[in-house]
């Protein structure tokens, strides 16, 4: 079943690409507060001044712009964001030195722009729904007639939209650049998307009003998606118009209201 928490009819879709878990080349050394990644993180959210680390206070947890662990002996913690100073351009630095009791590694999983991809595409979105991401429990019985349940992991949320093109398709934005041949095949000029090797995966960003209240900003972020699939059939009328559908799970999936 959908569960929606608006519906506005002028929503903005943001696509980045995404690194997950990215190891820093700085190193964890006992006095060492500043850690470097190769690309430029990307302020998720879109408000305030620079990107915050997910929100987690030791028991709740929260998406905002990036996750941040501490990796010891191959197990990665979250990094609380009390222990962030500021994060800027590909740097992030902490309130005090890195512990090697802590960390023999800093990991971040970031949005990011890079040059010659759709990376800081934006188009227009007419319809949006979320489903999925629920768990459930499952009966499994053993000898003797007796039985047992166990939670099972829960389901991927999937999105489905509707866009409007605008000059490049959104499902391209996400699924990877288009090669266009520099010499024609039998008299024709051929574009195809890029696959498998040339995909990575991407952060779509929906933004939009809440549409019973415009002082509030609705924002939908999935989180380490690994491309889309696109319906572009319909009449003429719908010429200008792009379904797509994505999943993710649940713990890349947020949706948050600024006030």
């Amino acid at each position: 079943m959908a569960n929606d928490i608006y519906q506005p009819e002028d929503m903005k879709a943001l696509v980045y690409k995404w690194a997950e878990k990215e190891v820093s080349d700085s190193t964890v050394n006992g006095t060492n507060s500043t850690f470097s990644f190769s690309n430029t993180v990307v302020n998720l959210k879109g408000f305030g001044e620079t990107p915050v680390i997910d929100y987690n206070d030791g028991s709740n947890f929260a998406i905002r712009d990036v996750a941040l662990y501490y990796r010891l002996n191959g197990v990665d913690t979250r990094v609380d964001e009390s222990d962030i100073s500021t994060i800027t351009g590909t740097t992030v630095v902490f309130t005090a030195s890195v512990a090697t009791t802590d960390a023999d590694s800093i990991v971040a999983s970031y949005a990011y722009n890079d040059s010659g991809d759709k990376t800081t595409f934006t188009c227009s979105v007419k319809d949006f729904d979320k489903s999925g991401g629920d768990s459930d429990s499952e009966v499994e019985n053993t000898i003797g007639g007796c039985s047992y349940k166990r939670k099972l992991p829960p389901g991927l949320v999937e999105i489905s939209l509707t866009a409007i093109k605008n000059g490049i398709r959104l499902s391209e934005a996400c699924n990877g650049s288009i090669i266009k041949t520099t010499s024609e095949i039998s008299g024709y000029t051929v574009r195809t998307t890029s696959q498998a090797s040339n995909r990575i995966p991407r952060a779509i960003v929906l933004k939009g009003q809440d549409p019973t209240n415009t002082s509030i900003e609705l924002i939908a972020i999935a989180r380490n998606v690994d491309g889309v699939s696109s319906d572009h059939s319909g009449g003429a009328d719908k010429s200008w118009e792009e379904s797509v559908s994505f999943k993710t799970d649940q713990k890349n999936y947020a949706e948050l209201e600024v006030e």
